[in-house]
């Protein structure tokens, strides 16, 4: 759970989203007792007993509308007249030198993160209003991981506008959207988690 603001808002829900190159993932955890997160396992373009972690971090628009037809899952990558759009994430830095004479544009790739965010966003809603009808009237905090190279402040302020254009932080009065952990802090938070779970384990036995 991330450190209490200066204004003391204490977040109920907790909505960690894990922005990948490939695939994207979705846990959450909720208030007083904060018990381990749960990942979003059911997806749309997957059966009802199909689950999986992560969703394809794709995108696909109507070539005619330039409206996003399918995302995740739904992406048909199998046709040859789809243009599936993907790995997209390290064009969000402006720094990133890609040598491709059809490399996509910072527009471009800023675009395709907040539309693909969108389908994100509106995916979480629906499954929080099905399953905790009470969601959009509590404390919730979406916080969103960035890669370790993204340390421009302005590049931050950038990512979280278009995360707040994808819907993030607007569901409810109470909701709020942020940049959280980069990466390599996530990861090393996590392993000393797991290290000290180990610890702990070993200790009593």
């Amino acid at each position: 759970m991330s450190t209490m603001p200066a204004d003391g808002w204490v977040p109920e829900i907790v909505v960690g989203i894990d922005f990948g190159m490939t695939c994207t993932g979705v846990a959450y955890s909720m208030g007083p007792d904060w018990p381990e997160p749960k990942t979003l396992q059911h997806w749309p373009g997957k059966m009802i007993n199909e689950l999986a972690n992560k969703v394809p971090t794709l995108l696909q628009y109507d070539e005619n509308t330039n409206v996003v037809k399918a995302w995740g899952f739904l992406c048909d990558q199998d046709s040859e007249d789809a243009d599936v759009i993907g790995y997209f994430k390290l064009h969000l830095d402006p720094a990133y030198l890609d040598p491709r004479p059809d490399a996509p544009k910072l527009e471009q790739a800023r675009q395709w993160f907040r539309d693909y965010l969108r389908c994100i966003h509106d995916h979480i809603e629906e499954t929080f209003s099905n399953s905790f009808p009470r969601w959009k009237s509590q404390r919730t905090e979406f916080v969103f991981s960035v890669p370790t190279t993204w340390k421009n402040p302005s590049m931050i302020a950038e990512t979280e506008r278009l995360v707040q254009d994808a819907g993030f932080g607007h569901d409810g009065p109470d909701h709020r959207a942020e940049i959280g952990l980069t990466e390599a802090e996530a990861a090393a938070v996590y392993a000393s988690k797991q290290h000290f779970e180990v610890s702990l384990t070993q200790s009593k036995t």
